[in-house]
């Protein structure tokens, strides 16, 4: 949507014609020629481009908009194009946003050039309510967003644009706008391009536009001038522990909330209505979590081989990838055999980069044509791919969740079986050959040669097991797989609170049906295994697949420097859960987050590599992580560090805060962009202002507490407190608590750490 309404404007405002000097290239259309110098692509269409051309020939300057999104495609058309001018390219790159990170980029692109451009722009109001943000979609969330609409309707003249999570709560907030004389517009990605077109021209009467984050490109929504912004997005999150993807409603950034207020001010002055208070916005991220910290990496990985690139983790990015992402996703590429062992990209990999399609899905595709059922490859597919158009339990003796709902299909049964069904006929145009009727155990049989790698291993008779990787899973009570000893992991979701993965689709087998189809990925072994129930490691003998037993292995003891390599591995991999179980290491890596965020120069004294030495000494001579968590973590990091770094750190973001009293207390660096700290009322007595951290970027924020430890007053700006709001404070309390100090001039007021009784 973006890409073409930005090439019809260019072309409206040079007197050019679509097509000719400029033109686009997006998903199902294209409107270029041989004498077009200007094309706006989706990232998704350059990088294909990318793929299929890695010289890019013929192209002069690629220009990336709209880059504070910070979506895999983008940083990855980065990476390569930096990497290619550091190999002697004459290629050209220009970074684009509203809101870039200029300083960020200055150093992932040394030399480079800053160039501004003034817009032109229009006075912008922006309003925020008293309650703060919801981070559920209840019926609150919609009386909320009701509220701000018809609020926005009356201070406005034109339409009003809301920003909503997805389409299942644009379809909700739709039943519940009642409105009379003005229309109701939807705007998503699943709509067909010319209806997203249609959506951003004005309408003949007044509009309320319920859009996701779509809306957040550059384009113009015409006619709007007031817009209503949850704070909420639906954000793809891959779980570090599972391996598994879901959407996740979480905050979105200070960056995209000023993307979306910008749209009410494009035409004329606006109006933006934020669904959150203004002192959120002092803990509100300051920019997204970038896609490549946060997602599947599979086919990332398979496109970097495709390209050449066989270590991935030294490949041009602007922020890392965590590592046990990069593992799951070339352990899912090393399963599928689209990789080989030393990262280059075989056969069957460049047939699965064809696919616009994740790996897994491609190779379920690729494996499915092979067999000689194609067609029904490509409903599974889709049935995995899209939401679940069976509800309730199905009552069937087949232990494989998916047979059934090819049924279903087949039949046309289910709620969203029509959605599955056209997303499964533009998948069989990717494949060829026979459309044979497969049965059951040609369905399982592709399901474990595709699937495989989340292989899982029941414990006992419940329903809890064990996945390849030692993850604990546990099927979900509607799974037909009630008794089978193995099944893969179709689908899985992370629910909070909760230790083991729920698998709400799964594929069950014996082992001989096991043994049968991956009999050459068995193997007989001994490693060293790390029980993760009782975080501790053992030596181990027996036949596996991946790191799953096939048989009940043999256990026994194991010495702390037989495991030494192992267990910093498995401290990295638990380096988070670390941080919440070890409170002096917890403290300080907040403490450094704290002053990266205010001086992120200093992001590189402490690497992942620095980590990974750290933990290796702090784990040396251990066999159980209870033992390592008795141990001075935070003294091993600061060793890291370096004494240089660590005396900045105990200078610009301190542990605690000295009160005038002498007694200390411990300051919370937990939100990014302020420092709290809890302290009595009476023992600041007498100091005039808020002391800074961060270079002195950032008061200290008091939360200050009544004599009963319960907050009275939160406040940064300790002096106004004292001439403003210590008034009303002590009257209140004074009544409350007579057995206390509550003099009128708290500045020359003697501080005091306990109650006394007032003379």
């Amino acid at each position: 949507m973006a890409a073409v309404a930005a090439c019809h404007r260019v072309c409206e405002e040079h007197g050019w014609e679509v097509g000719r000097e400029a033109g686009y290239v997006v998903r199902f259309e294209s409107k270029s020629s041989a004498s077009t110098r200007l094309l706006f692509m989706t990232d998704a269409m350059l990088l294909r481009k990318i793929l299929d051309d890695p010289e890019l020939r013929g192209v002069g300057m690629v220009i990336i908009d709209e880059f504070h999104e910070r979506n895999l495609n983008q940083d990855l058309i980065l990476g390569y194009i930096k990497e290619q001018q550091e190999l002697g390219s004459a290629l050209k790159l220009l970074v684009m946003s509203a809101t870039l990170n200029v300083n960020k980029m200055q150093r992932y692109l040394p030399g480079s050039s800053q160039i501004e451009v003034e817009g032109r722009s229009f006075p912008l109001t922006i309003e925020h309510q008293t309650e703060n943000l919801s981070l559920r979609t209840d019926h609150d969330f919609y009386e909320r967003v009701m509220g701000a609409v018809n609020y926005g309707l009356k201070k406005t003249q034109g339409d009003v644009l809301v920003f909503l999570p997805g389409v299942g709560e644009i379809e909700r907030a739709r039943e519940r706008l009642t409105l009379r004389e003005v229309d109701v517009e939807l705007l998503h990605g699943s709509l067909q391009l010319r209806e997203q077109q249609r959506v951003l021209r004005a309408g003949e009467r007044r509009r309320v536009i319920l859009s996701t984050n779509v809306a957040e490109a550059s384009v113009t929504v015409n006619g709007v001038d007031c817009v209503v912004d949850t704070g909420v997005a639906k954000v793809m999150q891959c779980h570090l522990r599972t391996g598994f993807s879901q959407l996740e409603l979480q905050r979105i950034s200070l960056f995209n909330a000023k993307q979306r207020a910008g749209r009410a001010a494009r035409q004329r002055p606006g109006l933006c209505l934020r669904l959150w208070t203004s002192h959120e916005e002092n803990t509100q991220a300051l920019e997204p979590v970038a896609e490549c910290q946060r997602v599947d990496l599979a086919q990332t990985l398979l496109w970097l081989a495709k390209l050449g690139v066989t270590r991935f983790e030294q490949f041009a990015w602007l922020d890392h990838p965590p590592g046990r992402l990069i593992d799951f996703g070339r352990r899912s590429l090393l399963w599928l055999g689209a990789i080989d062992k030393d990262g280059r990209i075989t056969a069957f990999g460049e047939k699965l980069v064809s696919y616009p399609l994740p790996p897994r899905w491609g190779a379920l595709l690729a494996m499915g044509e092979e067999m000689g059922f194609g067609k029904t490859a490509a409903r599974m597919a889709a049935i995995l791919n899209e939401r679940d158009f069976v509800s309730g339990p199905i009552h069937s003796p087949v232990q494989c969740d998916l047979w059934s709902r090819l049924e279903s299909l087949s039949e046309g049964r289910g709620r969203g079986a029509d959605q599955v069904l056209q997303s499964a006929r533009q998948l069989e145009s990717l494949v060829k050959g026979g459309d044979r009727r497969p049965e059951l155990r040609d369905v399982q049989r592709l399901l474990l040669f595709s699937q495989g790698d989340r292989l899982c291993r029941r414990r006992g008779s419940g329903e809890t097991a064990l996945m390849t990787g030692q993850r604990g899973v546990k099927l979900a009570r509607d799974s037909q797989v009630k008794t089978a000893e193995f099944f893969v992991a179709l689908q899985g979701v992370d629910l909070p609170g909760q230790a083991d993965t729920l698998i709400t689709l799964a594929s069950g087998f014996d082992k001989d049906f096991v043994l049968q189809v991956l009999g050459d990925k068995v193997a007989v072994s001994e490693d060293v295994y790390f029980d993760r129930d009782k975080e501790q490691f053992f030596a181990r003998r027996g036949r596996f697949v991946f790191d799953l037993p096939i048989d009940q292995p043999t256990l026994s003891p194991v010495s702390g420097e037989v495991v030494a390599d192992a267990m910093a591995s498995e401290l990295w991999k638990m380096w988070d859960e670390l941080q919440e179980k070890n409170e002096g290491l917890g403290r300080l890596m907040a403490r450094w987050r704290f002053l990266v965020q205010h001086k992120p120069e200093l992001a590189a004294e402490l690497s992942e590599e620095k980590i990974r030495e750290a933990l290796a000494m702090a784990g040396y001579g251990s066999v159980s992580v209870r033992q390592v968590l008795e141990k001075d973590l935070a003294g091993f990091i600061r060793q890291a560090l370096g004494r240089e770094t660590s005396a900045l750190l105990e200078k610009e973001v301190p542990a605690v805060f000295a009160a005038p009293t002498g007694f200390e207390h411990k300051i919370d660096y937990s939100e990014m962009h302020s420092a709290y700290v809890d302290v009595r009322l009476q023992e600041i007595f007498g100091l005039t202002a808020s002391p800074r951290v961060a270079c002195g970027k950032v008061p200290l924020t008091f939360r200050l507490l009544g004599p009963n430890y319960r907050p009275v007053q939160v406040t940064s700006d300790l002096a106004n407190f004292w001439r403003s709001g210590y008034v009303e404070v002590r009257k209140e309390l004074r009544a409350r608590y007579p057995k206390h100090s509550w003099p009128e001039d708290p500045l020359t007021a003697k501080p005091e750490a306990k109650g006394r009784r007032r003379s």
